[in-house]
């Protein structure tokens, strides 16, 4: 399944350029199988998933942070932004899933959840928490829970944050923890700073195979929007993390807009373990400009980072250069075909 929030809905001319398009706050789609075929994917978006009676697939202007899928319902913790585009608060949307598919019409949004985004004492800071969860329940027991704690002012940085949850007691965030940088604290103000720049999404995934395996690499936009992409290895969810690694310059960040007034920024990398071939890690960016969209412009990109040489090898993997670009033209091939549908 994949989250989606600002997203474009409606036609494009040959160009990119957008017609009669809609702008929902947050969408989502279901892919069956790990290929971004079109015949597979099934969007959703409107009141109750059915493209109808509205655009919010959950009715308030909320922007969606990550999700976990726990006991046949589908749990997204979602944020609402202030016009500073900083959390006002954090709600957990619950979803059932019966035979694969989420029923939304039968989703459910919960109160604030103060545990999971609040102001400190001095009003210095926001800690807000839902920008990457890892499902750790069959190694330990726990659910991990990433945030950041973000100034409100000054130059300070956007840094990463983690909590954590026994699985059982998902939903009950009073039972959450805060890793304080020696152990787990319930007081939300002695997070420890996992890791620097990190932005409004990010992803934590365990190795599985390869010099790393076993060990947790986060995956970032440093400092939000620079179009640098950058890892960093843990030995556990909660870290320590080593000095990030920066593997990857976006090429559009900076470029002019295909509206030709506006320069393209990238922002929200993350990976996505569940499409991931064995020995690499699947990695999507975002790319947006703050003037008229063009579809051409305004979808994600992808690429693969390697994890494990020898089996990246042993799948029969094209070049880097081969693959990125075959995995990118079909996306791209996708969300034009979608864009002429709806």
């Amino acid at each position: 399944m994949f989250l989606f929030s600002d997203t474009l809905v409606g036609t494009s001319d040959k160009n990119g350029k957008t017609e009669n398009a809609k702008m929902p706050n947050h969408t989502a789609a279901v892919l069956n199988g790990t290929q971004p075929y079109p015949s597979r994917m099934a969007f959703y978006y409107g009141t109750d998933g059915r493209r109808r009676d509205g655009w919010n697939l959950f009715g308030e202007r909320y922007w969606l942070f990550d999700g976990v899928y726990l006991n046949d319902t589908l749990y997204i913790l979602a944020f609402m932004p202030s016009q500073e585009l900083k959390p006002l608060c954090v709600r957990l949307v619950s979803v059932p899933v019966k035979n694969g598919t989420p029923e939304f019409e039968r989703y459910s949004v919960g109160a604030d959840i103060p545990e999971l985004c609040s102001r400190s004492a001095d009003g210095k800071y926001i800690y807000a928490f839902g920008q990457g969860i890892t499902d750790c329940s069959a190694e330990d027991g726990f659910i991990y829970v990433y945030g950041f704690k973000d100034p409100l002012a000054g130059d300070e940085s956007r840094d990463l944050i983690v909590s954590r949850i026994k699985a059982e007691d998902f939903g009950d965030f009073s039972r959450l923890t805060y890793w304080d940088g020696a152990g787990w604290s319930t007081d939300i103000e002695t997070c420890a700073d996992a890791a620097q720049n990190v932005g409004c999404e990010m992803s934590c995934t365990k190795i599985a195979s390869g010099p790393l395996a076993g060990k947790y690499i986060l995956v970032w936009m440093w400092a939000t929007m620079s179009g640098r992409l950058a890892y960093a290895i843990g030995d556990a969810p909660w870290g320590p993390f080593s000095e990030p690694v920066f593997f990857y310059d976006a090429p559009e960040h900076g470029t002019p807009a295909a509206n030709g007034t506006d320069t393209l920024y990238t922002y929200n990398a993350k990976a996505h373990p569940a499409l991931s071939p064995d020995g690499e890690l699947l990695i999507s960016y975002n790319v947006n400009s703050s003037g008229e969209q063009y579809t051409t412009d305004y979808h994600p990109r992808f690429l693969y980072l390697t994890l494990d040489p020898d089996a990246a090898e042993k799948n029969g993997s094209a070049s880097f250069a081969t693959r990125l670009r075959a995995f990118l033209e079909r996306i791209f091939v996708f969300f034009l075909r979608f864009s002429s549908k709806h």
